[in-house]
């Protein structure tokens, strides 16, 4: 099967690829396949740790050094922006250690991060942290999602079984009356007549 080997030989080359891109999505789909057996869920969440924190103090980087550059282009990012430096103003390190689960803001948090007067060893501390909770917590929803759908496949399985039986009971049943419906016919006709 094309697919299963596919994953199998670029399973983790497509997670990095696809955690700098679109992060708990795939690190959702690379703990369902985890659990199918298709890649190892340690190595899921460290490469997905090691991704998360090294992008992230990247853009953090980038804010830091070139962010009032960079904004001055990008102008289209200013709503975005503002959201996410709201939230910093008030919850800094919460924030910090949180934004990854903020889908659209993820991106611009950390930046908008690397152009506040947060010192870097603060932030690579609390991004070190953030990324271990991440990468953990969405790695294994997503193998207790794989655990979950073998479940309901196995009870849809029994289900589909229970009704199948149903079916072949109902169906030789039909049968059988139907095979003796003039048998029935009769007995029913000569129960009716008797006073």
């Amino acid at each position: 099967m094309v697919t299963v080997e596919f994953i199998a030989t670029y399973g983790y080359l497509a997670l990095i690829i696809g955690l700098i891109f679109e992060g708990e999505v795939v690190l959702v789909l690379a703990g369902f396949l985890a659990h199918q057996g298709y890649l190892s869920l340690p190595l899921v969440i460290s490469i997905s740790f090691i991704v998360s924190s090294l992008l992230y103090q990247l853009i953090f980087f980038l804010g830091r050094f070139k962010g009032k550059s960079f904004l001055k282009k990008y102008k289209s990012l200013k709503p975005e922006m503002k959201k996410a430096d709201i939230l910093l103003a008030k919850h800094d390190k919460f924030f910090i250690l949180g934004f990854r689960f903020m889908y659209g803001l993820r991106m611009v948090s950390s930046f908008i991060i690397g152009l506040s007067n947060i010192k870097i060893m603060e932030f690579t501390i609390l991004n070190i942290i953030g990324a271990f909770i991440w990468s953990v917590t969405i790695g294994v929803l997503g193998y207790m999602f794989g655990a979950t759908i073998n479940t309901i496949l196995d009870k849809i399985g029994y289900i589909e079984k229970s009704i199948n039986i149903g079916l072949i009971i109902l169906a030789v049943i039909i049968i059988i009356i139907w095979s003796l419906r003039s048998e029935i016919k009769k007995v029913f006709n000569n129960h009716i007549r008797k006073p």
